[in-house]
């Protein structure tokens, strides 16, 4: 057994030795990061024979940023122009403000982390890190973040593996003992160069639209059908409109609270459209940390409020005149055949009862965020199988045509009233036809139209 520790510990050395040799022959970026990979590879499996186990996983991708004069932290396409999946994985990826992530730090301190599992971290922080979302739908399950420092440029290398608790305590100390050599190889090399400028020339360029599809990404994750609960009980239908590909702050979601209880969020927060996603997504962040079963919506509405505030207040430019902020936050018991909700500002959530023949407009129970009104309540309606729900964000109703008319309330109520006896599908078509047509435009925002049907 001696033996065999001093025979894995003489080949980890000899693989060290052979690395710092062969790293001074490649000429280009992508070459050096292939070759990296596949020696940390070796590395990592020598570590785990020397702790007796088999090694699970591997290392599959090294990503390096580069940080702009403006605080981008932009992606560097150093690997294979012909891999599909790494172009679609720096399209979604391609501007983070370094602000928005918790990145500063390690730039500061020169020291890197670990992130042993991916899924546990997304979760703890509440669900709202878009990168983590995006790192895990493309493989990702742990990583080393490491910053680099050379004379010209600075930013964080990340190696990501395939798989949970991939990087062992030697492993990790380890890649952060050859940083220095990794510094090294960029000062001198002038393919990195040619990859910092023509990545900072297109993040200047291209910055702000770039971090829309970004969050344009976020938006189509959190709408996405599979993440739907209760099947079984409920049809959902939901469209998302959006004007020249940007995302404001309209976000809606389902949420399972437990065995027989279904939570519905909407969020429309109204200023720049970049801007509001972020609000948007902060506070649908802070709705999964406060949305307990056991909390009424006008508890969580009142905590997402005091979010609102402390959000304003990371920002100098941005004021409550500035921030308007409306929130419809429903569960949907199947036990009890009702609905609580709390409905603050300027949505336009309807109940169409079937059996009665009937549409219902559910009144607001509060003041928008930003009013400084803080007073909010809750609601109780019955919503039994076959009933509907529809929610529509302002800008829906907010539609004119080509004589200046306005859509308006009334006309969406009206749309509903004709169509209570028709079939799901049939519904939600007419809906969607009417704010097509023609003469109906979207301005400055994008706006949601989500329709629920009580199965049984």
């Amino acid at each position: 057994m001696l033996k065999q520790l001093f025979s894995v510990d003489a080949k980890i050395e000899k693989e060290k030795e052979r690395w710092q040799k062969v790293q001074k022959k490649f000429t280009s970026v992508q070459e050096y990061v292939d070759n990296l990979i596949d020696h940390i590879n070796r590395m990592a499996e020598l570590y785990a024979k020397k702790r007796g186990e088999k090694l699970n996983g591997r290392v599959f991708r090294i990503g390096i940023t580069h940080l702009t004069p403006k605080g981008y932290l932009v992606p560097l396409p150093v690997k294979d122009k012909k891999s599909v999946q790494e172009k679609m994985f720096l399209h979604e990826f391609m501007i983070i403000p370094i602000s928005e992530t918790t990145l500063g730090p390690l730039l500061e301190s020169g020291k890197g982390d670990s992130i042993p599992d991916m899924e546990a971290h997304l979760k703890k922080r509440g669900g709202k890190s878009v990168s983590s979302q995006i790192a895990l739908q493309y493989g990702v399950k742990s990583n080393v973040r490491m910053p680099y420092h050379t004379i010209r440029n600075k930013g964080i290398i990340f190696f990501s593996a395939d798989v949970p608790h991939f990087f062992h305590k030697e492993l990790l100390e380890y890649i952060q003992s050859i940083v220095p050599d990794i510094e090294a190889f960029f000062n001198i090399n002038n393919d990195f160069d040619v990859l910092i400028k023509a990545q900072e020339e297109f993040a200047s360029k291209e910055g702000d639209t770039l971090h829309n599809k970004k969050l344009m990404h976020q938006a189509k994750m959190i709408l996405a059908p599979t993440h739907y609960p209760f099947t079984d009980r409920i049809k959902v239908e939901q469209t998302f409109f959006t004007q020249e590909r940007l995302v404001s702050g309209n976000l809606s979601n389902l949420w399972k609270l437990d065995d027989h209880r279904l939570a519905t969020l909407l969020i429309e927060a109204e200023t720049y459209q970049v801007e509001a996603a972020r609000m948007s997504l902060y506070l649908r962040g802070m709705f999964l940390k406060e949305a307990t079963p056991e909390k009424r919506p006008s508890e969580v509405v009142r905590a997402l409020e005091k979010y609102f505030w402390e959000y304003l207040d990371t920002d100098a430019y941005l004021t409550s005149t500035e921030e308007q902020v409306s929130v419809f936050y429903g569960i949907l018991d199947f036990n009890k055949d009702e609905m609580i909700y709390c409905n603050v500002g300027f949505l336009h959530p309807l109940l169409c009862c079937r059996k009665e023949q009937k549409v219902y407009a559910l009144e607001n129970t509060g003041l928008y965020f930003g009013s400084m009104d803080t007073y909010f309540e809750d609601e109780t309606i019955p919503f039994h199988p076959t009933d509907r729900l529809l929610l529509a964000t302002s800008e829906i109703v907010e539609l004119v045509d080509e004589e200046a008319h306005l859509f308006g309330k009334e006309k969406l109520h009206s749309v509903l009233s004709g169509s209570v006896e028709k079939d799901f599908q049939t519904t939600c078509k007419l809906v969607h036809d009417v704010i097509h047509a023609k003469g109906n435009e979207l301005k400055m925002r994008d706006a949601i139209f989500l329709l629920l049907e009580r199965v049984k």
